[in-house]
């Protein structure tokens, strides 16, 4: 991360032309590094891959996007999110493609909301449905 910006890869991006949409399914991998502390109690820096995957279509006459979304690995989140989203999180993307201020908006309130209260709201709504099955 830090002075070496950004590294990693793409590998079976699959993008398919139908219709007026695109449909992809990416996975971009990030190469990232983190310290931690070795047996010996001893801090080491260790690399690890974290991934971000794009799924989901594009209206090519409209610009906009159709049951799109990104799913963050929980390595990307912050830590303590992490607790509440250990299998990392998803994220809907929802409106023009080239409104790149827009998305990160969104992006942005949506991992706050889920990463903040997500987790309890999702755990509150879970208890009131299995109420109403009993």
């Amino acid at each position: 991360w830090g002075g070496q910006g950004i590294v990693g890869n793409i590998k079976d991006a699959k993008l398919e032309l139908k219709d007026g949409m695109a449909y992809q399914d990416m996975t971009l991998t990030l190469l990232k590094e983190v310290e931690r502390q070795n047996a010996a109690g001893k801090k080491e820096t260790a690399e690890t891959n974290e991934t971000i995957r794009f799924v989901g279509g594009i209206n090519l006459e409209k610009n906009t996007f159709d049951n799109y979304k990104m799913i963050i690995s929980p390595g990307l989140l912050l830590r303590e999110w992490r607790k509440s989203y250990p299998n990392g999180m998803e994220v809907e993307l929802r409106g023009r493609v080239d409104d790149v201020g827009g998305i990160m908006a969104q992006a942005i309130a949506q991992l706050a909301i889920k990463g903040t209260v997500g987790n309890e709201i999702e755990k509150g709504l879970e208890g009131l449905l299995n109420k109403k099955k009993k």
